[in-house]
């Protein structure tokens, strides 16, 4: 399990990365825009509240390879829950890390 393709991984916690969703990802929600552009939103969904969209900054706060998940909270603090509170904290897996947020950054 890596967070970046060269730096090893406890120099990646406090790093800033900015999530780059692709489409067809089965976690994200895929929504359209204003003016009917097919998926123009893309939000993930951790604990029932958006965590994190696309082209949002969040910070690596930890990792634990044994349960293969990556805990990050939304740097930007513009992620707001359903509710209208700040998500803070979130964990997600490995792979939907990779997928959204990259090795290379």
């Amino acid at each position: 399990m890596r967070l970046h393709c060269t730096k090893p991984n406890e120099k990646c916690i406090g790093e800033e990365i900015c999530a780059s969703i692709d489409v067809g990802r089965s976690w994200i929600d895929y929504i359209e825009g204003n003016s009917g552009e097919p998926d123009y939103y893309r939000e993930a969904w951790v604990y029932g509240d958006v965590a994190y969209m696309d082209g949002e900054v969040c910070k690596i706060v930890a990792y634990d390879e044994r349960a293969g998940t990556v805990t990050m909270y939304c740097a930007d603090g513009d992620c707001r829950g359903i509710d209208g509170n700040y998500l803070g904290i979130f964990t997600i897996p490995y792979k939907q890390y990779v997928g959204d947020f990259g090795l290379d950054w």
